[in-house]
């Protein structure tokens, strides 16, 4: 059956190469019009809309717009790093303080030093450049210039030398330059927390004072769109945060080939949202130019739907933001139950009770119930309560749900039920565009920019842990003439839950499908009795990659703006760029081993499995016997917890958030072995 697996894998993949698309011809001609970038650090869409922006809201109703996701390296993006992220089209970070001031160059130009910036940028591993955008801007040909800018913002258009052609300071002596950024600074002159402050709690003062550095800011927008035609790209962006918080901000664009509407780019492959590392390619493949292979960021396009109001992008910021505030409590309740519920189970098994605790039972049900419950929370309004109110919610649903399916088909059928639910709702979402992944606590936040399309990794861990626990359940009662049948549907889900996973229209997982398609085999294996040689695990391996090749393969066949990161993974591999990928994702997993509160839950789990497996006389065992699917779940899931681990940067995250799935299944499943 493994082999058949392999195979049907192997056929899948040569599929996948036979019907990709041929790419889209590289633009070869360089665009006649000019590139105008408006930089405005802080503003956000909550600031336009109101009549104190005329100007820009105008611009906006005629634009490409999105949902600017200002977040580099760290969890804070000052206007420094902002700057030199766009000018690297990639990742990359430098604090204020130091920023060299600008050199004037004698004839016209001026120098920013770089040397900082490029030595960050050696330390963070993620191949950035700084200076990428005014480097390729220049050799081909075409000049940069800088108005009314900081040394921070020379960091957006200076080359990798920190040359720009031309300086100016005011519209009034606008450059004759193909690419030029303007800054506009009214909100950054403000103090920071205190914008923060006027934000979140306005008072009448500190509204009024935000409001009329908005209206200023637009006058000034409006003198410099006025130096511009038709044949011109306009870009305006905000490169920072109120508060330096990785906030979403404003981006626009207006121009010739510029569909108005919802933009996005294949950084985001989701209508509204964009990144900062995208705002260079934008401008270089506008003018034809060709990115440079350190840029990771993907040229930002419209027409991805109908335009949003400044106050609809406004309340998606705001969602974005409440959902980063309900992450840390619901991960600690959904822990905690965890906790105590294992420790329960596993007093109870030690001291050689017969019975388990109903009350164990019932918290193990409401466990598994638990993040779906939080993922199909994304169909509701749930931003409009308390978050106190919001979290109570969640453990009030997954409470009643649980008790609904144990009154109606009993504890054993009600667990596989609400796995097999956690496993249909994470599919079903992901093949319909994946609304419930972003801005769910368990899912991705745009705030974090790690993804905005395809499975998180914690929902990869729940859609495989599901997989695994339902591809086993039904083995209790399968006779030797059901068992082929049964063999088969397992394998069916296996391979529904890696074309999910995998392909790049849905998943996109790089992660997912290495650790997933050896476990589904482990499983496989196991439950067809064959031996787990290490050729056999070898062999698994090999058509893991095998299979996220050709799915690499047939996202860098499409073009470039709907390539997904597998497409940039291979690009970033093939260009000998897996040395750095690879110490990032481990410094990555050592950081979140340390810090993370998925990491208090592990140390209880092991507890309970070797109480489990210990005490009185193998529990396990002895359920392994009577329920032979467990053992082949256990198997499988120690090979994704494993794997998962060791090539996904969310570390244990990973084999913890399994735990939530595995775990109660089996207290679920002693309790019912240990009745009298």
């Amino acid at each position: 059956m493994t082999r058949r697996l392999i195979a049907l894998c192997v056929a899948m993949a040569a599929l996948i190469a036979t019907v990709a698309p041929a790419s889209a011809e590289a633009r070869s001609s360089v665009r006649p019009g000019r590139v105008l970038v408006v930089a405005v650090p802080r503003l956000e869409w909550a600031d336009l809309g109101r009549g104190d922006s005329p100007v820009l809201d105008v611009f906006a109703g005629q634009a490409a717009t999105a949902l600017m996701s200002v977040r580099a390296i760290g969890p804070f993006t000052g206007s420094a790093e902002g700057y030199v992220t766009i000018g690297a089209g990639n990742r990359a970070t430098i604090r204020s303080d130091q920023v060299a001031p600008i050199v004037p160059a004698g004839d016209g130009g001026v120098t920013a030093s770089m040397r900082v910036a490029r030595l960050d940028a050696d330390r963070k591993l993620y191949d950035a450049e700084p200076g990428s955008l005014g480097s390729a801007v220049r050799d081909a040909g075409l000049t940069t210039a800088l108005v009314d800018g900081s040394p921070d913002a020379a960091l957006a258009i200076g080359d990798r030398a920190g040359r720009i052609d031309r300086v100016a300071s005011s519209a009034r002596s606008f450059p004759d330059a193909d690419v030029t950024l303007v800054t506009i600074d009214e909100l950054d002159r403000l103090e920071p927390s205190a914008g923060a402050a006027a934000y979140q709690r306005p008072g009448a003062t500190s509204a009024s004072s935000r409001r009329a550095a908005v209206a200023a800011l637009d006058a000034r927008f409006g003198e410099f769109l006025a130096q511009t035609d038709g044949d011109d790209l306009v870009i305006v962006v905000a490169p920072a945060a109120i508060g330096d918080r990785g906030r979403l901000t404003v981006f626009a664009a207006r121009g010739p080939d510029v569909v108005p509407g919802a933009a996005q780019s294949a950084t985001t492959r989701r209508a509204h949202y964009v990144t900062l590392p995208d705002v260079a390619p934008t401008v270089l493949t506008w003018l034809g130019v060709e990115v440079p292979d350190a840029m990771n960021g993907t040229p930002i396009t419209g027409g991805h739907g109908d335009g949003a109001s400044p106050a609809w992008l406004a309340e998606r910021a705001e969602r974005a933001l409440y959902r980063d505030r309900t992450v840390g409590p619901a991960s600690v309740v959904y822990i905690v139950a965890q906790v105590l519920t294992y420790l329960v189970v596993a007093v109870a098994i030690a001291r050689g009770h017969r019975r388990v605790a109903g009350a164990a039972v019932g918290a193990a049900l409401a466990i598994l119930a638990f993040p779906t419950v939080a993922f199909l929370s994304g169909l509701v309004p749930y931003r409009r309560l308390p978050l106190p109110a919001y979290i109570a919610a969640l453990v009030v649903v997954a409470v009643a749900l649980a008790i609904a399916a144990r009154r109606r088909v009993g504890p054993v059928r009600a667990a596989v039920a609400l796995v097999a639910l956690g496993w249909a709702v994470q599919v079903v979402d992901i093949v319909t565009g994946g609304a419930l992944q972003i801005d769910t606590p368990f899912g991705y936040s745009p705030t974090v920019a790690g993804r905005f399309q395809g499975y998180g990794n914690l929902a990869f861990s729940l859609l495989g842990a599901t997989a695994l626990v339902v591809m086993t359940a039904r083995w209790p009662g399968i006779d030797d003439r059901r068992r082929p049948n049964a063999i088969r549907g397992a394998a069916v889900i296996a391979l529904i839950t890696l074309i999910a996973d995998g392909l790049p229209r849905f998943g996109a997982d790089v992660g997912g499908v290495l650790a997933f398609l050896p476990a589904a085999a482990v499983t496989l294996l196991v439950l067809t009795g064959r031996r787990v040689s290490v050729a056999r695990l070898a062999l698994l391996g090999g058509a893991a990659a095998g299979l996220l090749a050709a799915f690499a393969a047939f996202d860098l066949q499409r073009p470039v703006a709907e390539r997904t990161h597998l497409a940039r993974f291979a690009t970033r591999v093939l260009d000998g760029g897996a040395g750095s990928i690879l110490r990032r994702k481990l410094a990555a997993n050592l950081h979140i081993l340390t810090s993370s509160v998925w990491t208090w839950l592990m140390p209880v789990a092991l507890v309970f499995l070797v109480v489990v497996m210990t005490r009185p006389r193998g529990a396990l065992a002895a359920l392994q016997r009577t329920v032979p699917g467990v053992r082949a779940a256990l198997a499988g899931s120690a090979v994704l917890a494993s794997l998962g681990f060791a090539v996904n940067d969310s570390g244990i995250a990973i084999p913890a958030m399994m735990c939530g799935v595995i775990l109660p299944w089996l207290v679920v499943l002693v309790a019912e072995e240990r009745q009298p």
